[in-house]
């Protein structure tokens, strides 16, 4: 048997699993895990809880979602990532109204005249 002691104010249960508030101090959604910031009782509350399939990855833009900038990712999924070469590696296939139209190659005749 093991025991886990932890307060109540940063704990999974007082905070409710799957749920993500910026001013806890610990954290028990499913990316906690990913950030290393889960409360120390979220794998005995939450983990058995969870869906097995994981969700996007976060530095996607599947995860990000289109049109949105943020400093805080290695990535942006924005208009302007484009030209700032800062593109989420899904950018176009996720988010084809923002990415830049393609151009077609332009058929060029040369006429020479003898």
């Amino acid at each position: 048997t093991t025991t886990t002691t932890t307060t109540l104010f940063n704990s999974c249960a007082r905070i409710g699993c799957g749920t993500y508030w910026s001013a806890d101090v610990c954290h028990c959604d499913p990316l906690c895990s990913i950030y290393k910031d889960c409360c120390t009782d979220y794998t005995f509350l939450c983990q058995a809880a969870e869906a097995p399939t994981p969700g996007p990855a976060p530095n996607t833009c599947a995860f990000i979602g289109c049109g949105k900038y943020s400093s805080l990712q290695p990535c942006q999924c924005d208009g302007l990532c484009w030209s700032h070469g800062d593109c989420c590696a899904d950018f176009t296939a996720f988010c084809p109204a923002l990415a830049p139209p393609t151009t077609a190659p332009t058929a060029t005749t040369t006429t020479t005249t003898t």
